[in-house]
């Protein structure tokens, strides 16, 4: 059964029947792979809903959807590239010179069962779209596995000698060069830094409940799960490793990251910082 959402996005649980459905749409509409994570639908959504891109018309069939977009090149641009960096997004671009219909630019988009596809056309012939300026980005966004990574404990993700800067500014050698002519503070280092790792690699740390835990298979395995949309850094401490720091044992706490939808699978787990919701089995 094809059912909408207040932002006119389509998720396609159910097996659809034979029968042809079709008529018109109020926004933007898309079909999602069975499974996909949230996290995708939210970034597309965003990318197709650009305050610059006028929605005109248009209409679903089926598994299927297309309709027409209004706005100069420089809106097409900035669509091109926010679509372009969605994941799981494949793309086709084609030039119209002879155009029929309305609009700057058309959309089709169906269900595939691995990606999200999108066959965008450009009219050409329009007195906004200036050709030459016309911006094509990659066609194929990352792979839909970046939001839901399954990590078992021994495969957690370290972070890199930028991410660390990002996360402890106190530890980085800016400080020592902090009264030094040119230096380059704090907030301007976090956001040259943030531009550098790009979306899929940016961090900061956790707050407390933010990630959840929930039990595995065997019962000794805790899973814990990022439900945000953004990367997440923690610590996780197993049982049994301690070291003697003076006549005190202390745990050892392995710090990690987690993408967006990611799920690290932890046996014997001791502890975590911060505090995690646990969820009921």
């Amino acid at each position: 059964m094809k059912t909408s959402i207040s932002i006119y996005v389509v998720l396609l649980i159910t097996t659809l029947s034979a029968a042809a459905w079709n008529g018109p749409i109020r926004g933007p509409e898309y079909y999602m792979p069975a499974g996909c994570p949230r996290g995708a639908v939210d970034r597309v959504t965003k990318a197709l809903s650009h305050p610059d891109c006028k929605f005109i018309e248009g209409r679903f069939f089926n598994l299927s959807a297309s309709w027409q977009c209004g706005g100069n090149t420089f809106a097409l641009n900035a669509f091109l590239k926010a679509l372009s960096e969605c994941p799981g997004v494949r793309m086709t671009i084609t030039k119209v010179k002879d155009w029929r219909g309305k609009g700057d630019w058309s959309v089709y988009t169906h269900l595939n069962k691995d990606h999200l596809t999108f066959n965008i056309r450009i009219n050409i012939s329009s007195k906004r779209i200036v050709e030459k300026t016309i911006e094509l980005p990659p066609l194929n966004g990352p792979p839909l596995s970046t939001l839901y990574q399954r990590l078992a404990f021994s495969e957690r993700l370290k972070l890199s000698k930028d991410q660390e800067r990002l996360l402890h500014p106190e530890r980085s050698k800016d400080n020592e060069r902090r009264d030094k002519p040119g230096f380059v503070g704090p907030n301007n280092a976090a956001i040259e830094l943030r531009k550098k790792l790009s979306p899929y690699r940016n961090v900061r740390h956790a707050r407390a409940n933010e990630l959840m835990i929930e039990s595995g298979k065997p019962e000794n395995v805790s899973v814990i799960i990022n439900p945000t949309k953004e990367n997440l850094v923690f610590h996780v401490a197993i049982k049994g490793e301690q070291v003697l720091r003076g006549s005190t044992d202390i745990s050892v706490a392995h710090e990690t990251w987690l993408p967006v939808g990611g799920r690290l699978f932890v046996t014997n787990m001791s502890w975590t910082t911060p505090a995690m919701k646990r969820l009921a089995k």
